[in-house]
């Protein structure tokens, strides 16, 4: 029904997703804009020096299995038995969703020191500050996700699954490292090839931050929508 218009545009955030819609007639490709994600700040989001001390891993999002949470906590139980790493998760279950992690499980595992649950945090730059490595094992397509722009811009490096959305940011070997889904063996691999290699790690970083400014910024991912709205509204004026 929202398609069934003879004026629109349809933004895809990636292009695998957009591909999927051309292919299955969903959509002509004319009509079609490609708009990576939804921007960060790079005022806000901007490198700083890695903390001294054990290095940290990240996890940022819903607490959700589908997120790769459990992936992640067996990745973590590999990593303690090879090197001295913290493991950190931030955010919240999401009861509405049946892939929630019960938050009596969360505090299982971090009673047991496999991670530190931090729960929800409201100043995002100072947790990536407090990271070496950021990481989204999601088993699941993202659009481009939130987590891993704002970690590019931190100077961070990153490590993904090879899902739909996390290769147009982490990108295998320059800006981080991609893994297979569902898998806490490579994930383990990944992170602790990071975590053992702190100058790969900064300039991965340093990869990532130029990735953003060059593509992932507010005003690039703003500017290109606004032109998206002009160009239908323009149309749909003349057309009358």
């Amino acid at each position: 029904l929202a398609l069934n218009n003879d004026n629109f545009a349809l933004i895809f955030e990636n292009d695998t997703d957009r591909r999927y819609f051309i292919q299955h007639g969903f959509v002509p490709e004319f009509r079609t804009r490609l708009i990576s994600g939804i921007g960060v700040d790079p005022q806000r989001f901007h490198p700083q020096e890695e903390q001294p001390g054990t290095p940290t891993v990240l996890f940022s999002g819903r607490m959700l299995a589908d997120k790769g949470v459990g992936v992640l906590v067996e990745a973590a139980r590999i990593l303690h038995r090879r090197v001295d790493a913290r493991v950190l998760l931030v955010g919240e279950p999401d009861p509405g969703n049946p892939a929630s992690i019960r938050v009596e499980q969360l505090d299982e595992w971090h009673r047991e020191g496999v991670i530190e649950w931090l729960g929800f945090q409201n100043d995002m730059p100072d947790i990536y500050a407090q990271s070496s490595v950021v990481t989204l094992p999601t088993m699941y397509g993202e659009g481009v996700p939130t987590v891993l722009i704002e970690a590019a811009a931190c100077g961070r490096a990153t490590v993904a699954t090879d899902m739909p959305g996390c290769t147009d940011i982490t990108i295998h070997n320059q800006t981080g490292l991609i893994v297979p889904k569902n898998d806490p063996v490579a994930l383990s691999e990944a992170l602790y090839l990071l975590i053992s290699d702190p100058g790969l790690r900064v300039k991965m970083g340093r990869a990532g931050r130029k990735l953003v400014l060059e593509k992932f910024t507010t005003r690039i991912v703003n500017d290109a929508t606004f032109e998206v709205y002009q160009e239908v509204l323009e149309h749909s004026l003349t057309s009358r």
